[in-house]
């Protein structure tokens, strides 16, 4: 078999929200069938619900987060929430009092950040979201808390997808 057959495969087992047995086992047997197969991302593929993402989040010191990122890539949710921490810090050294002598670097160092933790996709999407995007037919409902391309590119694993939550 070929890597389209297998894509075809986890397609069909994503659109009928197989469990998590039959995935496996799908997987354990289509391993057999091709050296090359890689059973993780077969996986992933059949139970987007369940892919990993990296999320991580940004906060002023004594305050909540004003930056949450998501992302299917470590590398790039580092890189969004570094640049968000970077301007953030920038704005707030803009609307200082000129007699404040703190640099950015300074303002940078008043922020603190999660570092990048893996969750499951269903476990970071609202169930609403994932509700009203994964409904059966052919209308999308409009989710207010996130686009639906943001969603989809975040679910298919899309390598550099990186969405910025509400906090």
């Amino acid at each position: 078999m070929t890597r389209k057959d297998f894509e075809l495969i986890a397609g069909i087992l994503a659109k009928h929200k197989a469990d998590e047995a039959i995935v496996n086992a799908f997987a354990v047997e289509l391993a057999d069938t091709n050296p090359r197969f890689d059973k993780q991302r077969f996986i992933e593929a059949a139970m987007p619900l369940k892919r990993t993402i990296y999320v991580a989040s940004a906060w002023w010191s004594d305050c909540d987060a004003f930056v949450t990122v998501a992302g299917n890539s470590p590398k790039a949710v580092e890189r969004a929430i570094s640049r968000a921490m970077k301007d953030s810090a920038v704005d707030a050294y803009n609307q200082s009092e000129p007699e404040d002598k703190r640099t950015v670097q300074d303002y940078l160092r008043d922020i603190s950040w999660s570092g990048i933790n893996g969750f499951a996709f269903d476990a970071i999407i609202s169930a609403s979201v994932i509700e009203a995007y994964e409904a059966d037919g052919d209308t999308v409902v409009h989710q207010p808390d996130m686009d639906y391309h943001d969603y989809e590119a975040l679910r298919d694993g899309v390598k550099d997808a990186v969405i910025f939550l509400a906090c």
